[in-house]
């Protein structure tokens, strides 16, 4: 179950890197045109780009079973940002996104899990 967790975590980090790349791109291009938006642009694609590395980070401490709450913490914040984004914004991807957090953060609260945690003398939620 952490293997699972730290997977999904690794995906998300992934895909979050890559969104934060391709907009950085493009908040690069449109700030030639409108120095705000890309401004804007700019800081979110940074944002996005330390939110993946941090999934990835934490994803990776889970699999060397070094830290669990970091993880659960990191995705349970994730889920709650997406919770608000879809109110005012309601997409697809949106959806995948809040149903992947809550998946990790449930991988990561079972029984199996938490045993796993405990053995390696790692404290868990």
């Amino acid at each position: 179950m952490v293997t699972a967790a730290a997977v999904l975590a690794f995906v998300v980090g992934g895909l979050g890197i890559i969104v934060g790349l391709i907009t950085l791109f493009v908040g690069t291009a449109i700030t030639g045109i409108s120095s705000g938006l890309g401004g804007i642009a700019i800081v979110a694609a940074i944002l996005v780009l330390a939110v993946g590395g941090v999934y990835i980070w934490s994803g990776l401490l889970a699999l060397q079973g070094k830290n669990a709450k970091f993880l659960t913490i990191v995705a349970g914040v994730a889920a709650v940002l997406q919770l608000i984004s879809m109110l005012s914004n309601f997409t697809a991807s949106s959806l995948i996104s809040l149903a992947i957090s809550v998946g990790i953060v449930v991988l990561l609260i079972q029984p199996a899990s938490r045993n796993w945690f405990r053995s390696k003398g790692v404290s868990t939620f």
